[in-house]
């Protein structure tokens, strides 16, 4: 889940193949803010099998069509996102 500012005490680290990034890591403690919707996130795709298959879909076009980098893809991400953490609270 992305946040307009990213919230305080997150701790991130990367790792890259090749000049390509492999894996990015966001670590921070079980109280922290973003916590609680990045699991309902998580949670509800593990869950609805055909949610998880538009996310996958989303992120190919995504990386296909991307013109500026990380923070359009983060951007045009960010409402199928909301829209599953909404889908997540209201299926509780």
């Amino acid at each position: 889940m992305r946040f307009p500012q990213t919230p305080p005490k997150i701790g991130t680290t990367s790792k890259d193949h090749n000049d390509m990034r492999t894996h990015k890591l966001h670590l921070c403690g079980t109280s922290h803010p973003c916590v609680e919707g990045q699991l309902l996130f998580r949670d509800y795709l593990r869950k609805d099998p055909g949610r998880a298959h538009l996310y996958r879909q989303l992120k190919a076009s995504l990386e296909k069509t991307n013109q500026s980098g990380m923070f359009e893809y983060l951007a045009k991400k960010s409402p199928f996102i909301e829209e599953t953490v909404k889908l997540a609270r209201a299926s509780r």
